[in-house]
């Protein structure tokens, strides 16, 4: 097996994340006068920090958010109210629930903000079925 030096290892691996600037173009540089989409999958402490950040601009908007604890989304909701923004489609029917968010054709990208055991064993096998952009 030929060794792999540094420069082929990063023309091999970078390829992926190279439309992602692309993609994002329209909200970094302004090019276009649609607004970001976001759905949030997971509304805890962490998720409603986000959510909030994501509610302060006006190039966002979150028209999904999704978790299992009524608690959280309450939560969540109160950020919106906070915001002065209407209340998303809230997804909350068990543990699968995300995979209803992740089948929208409206939404442009999801924030993950699930504990990583979910990240890891159901969460991102769906997100790449469904050929969405991911932050987590």
């Amino acid at each position: 097996m030929k060794p792999i030096n540094r420069r082929d290892f990063i023309r091999t691996t970078s390829w992926p994340v190279l439309p992602f600037p692309y993609c994002l173009q329209k909200v970094v540089f302004g090019k276009s006068n649609s607004k970001l989409r976001l759905g949030f999958i997971g509304t805890g402490l962490r998720g409603q920090g986000l959510l909030s950040l994501a509610l302060k601009r006006d190039d966002t908007e979150v028209p999904a958010i999704c978790d299992i604890q009524q608690v959280m989304l309450d939560g969540a909701l109160r950020q919106f109210d906070k915001a002065e923004k209407p209340h998303p489609t809230i997804y909350d029917a068990g543990d699968f629930a995300y995979r209803e968010l992740l089948a929208r054709e409206d939404i442009d990208a999801v924030i993950i903000a699930t504990p990583w055991r979910w990240h890891f064993k159901w969460l991102w096998m769906h997100w790449m079925q469904a050929n969405m952009w991911v932050a987590r």
